[in-house]
């Protein structure tokens, strides 16, 4: 019995790709594929505004983003959610130091300020977040090899 109660390897407890689809759940259940997914969205929705020339709502899906991802890499790595940027970043640099969260840290230091930003200054962060997204979407995939993020990094590249 205990050979069914555990995943794939016998480290970890059933673990269900979240796709808000009604699947089957597991003891514990990972919200990063679910996150990638609703990023996405964030992204398609901060394309939108920028092309309405909307930049200020346009840096809060950049906000956005941050938050989903960077609370999902930490829940991963066995962190909690939060919804302040700072906090998630000094989270990140206990649970992951390195790039993923300099990275994160930079991004967020870029929009703790973003009231009237310049459209130049939106694509820039823009940018980063995209490439840390996809730098992030690899290490999660490394950590969970039942993840398959492609869909929600789709277009993006580093």
């Amino acid at each position: 019995m205990n050979s069914v109660m555990r995943d794939y390897g016998a480290a970890t407890d059933f673990q269900v790709l979240n796709l808000g689809g009604g699947e089957c759940a597991g003891v514990s259940q990972v919200m990063i594929g679910a996150n990638f997914f609703e990023a996405a969205h964030e992204r398609e929705y901060r394309n939108a505004l920028v092309f309405q020339r909307k930049f200020d709502e346009a840096a809060q899906c950049n906000e956005a983003i941050l938050r989903l991802l960077g609370s999902g890499v930490a829940q991963l790595l066995g962190g909690s959610r939060h919804d302040e940027l700072n906090k998630l970043a000094v989270q990140l640099q206990q649970l992951i130091p390195g790039a993923i969260a300099d990275e994160f840290t930079q991004a967020a230091d870029a929009l703790s300020d973003a009231n009237e930003i310049s459209g130049e200054e939106l694509a820039k962060i823009s940018t980063t977040v995209d490439g840390w997204t996809v730098k992030v979407a690899a290490y999660a995939s490394e950590q969970d090899s039942q993840l398959d993020l492609n869909e929600a990094v789709a277009g993006l590249s580093v």
